[in-house]
């Protein structure tokens, strides 16, 4: 199984920009993963990651950046990351599997912005 640390990133308030984020890919399955393809929702959106195969017990991280230029309020993106298992075991299931990412904004226009800004 893969996990995103976090799952869900929660950029709160922001003005319109580029954003840029890192996610965590954990595998915690006893099989390597290959990461087929990682689809996104919105154009605003943009990954890369360095490693296609991960190995049991290993992560990789994934770099997400979201503009948020034209936009106003809640925004939101969501990042689809297909993998599958890899192993020779033939009563292993080998479908591939779909993890969920959230990446959500508030954009503000950039006069209305508090003045002081958490980075947790």
């Amino acid at each position: 199984m893969l996990v995103a640390e976090p799952g869900v990133v929660d950029l709160g308030q922001v003005g319109p920009a580029f954003h840029e984020v890192t996610v965590k890919l954990v595998n915690q399955s006893k099989y390597p993963i290959a990461i087929l393809d990682v689809k996104m929702t919105c154009s605003c959106t943009q990954v890369s990651f360095s490693r296609k195969s991960i190995e049991a017990g290993e992560s990789t991280e994934l770099h997400c950046r979201l503009d948020t230029n034209g936009k106003e309020g809640k925004t939101a993106a969501k990042l689809a990351v297909i993998y599958v298992p890899q192993t020779d075991d033939a009563d292993a299931d080998t479908a591939p599997y779909l993890l969920a990412i959230d990446l959500l904004a508030d954009v503000q226009p950039l006069g209305e912005l508090p003045a002081v800004v958490s980075l947790n």
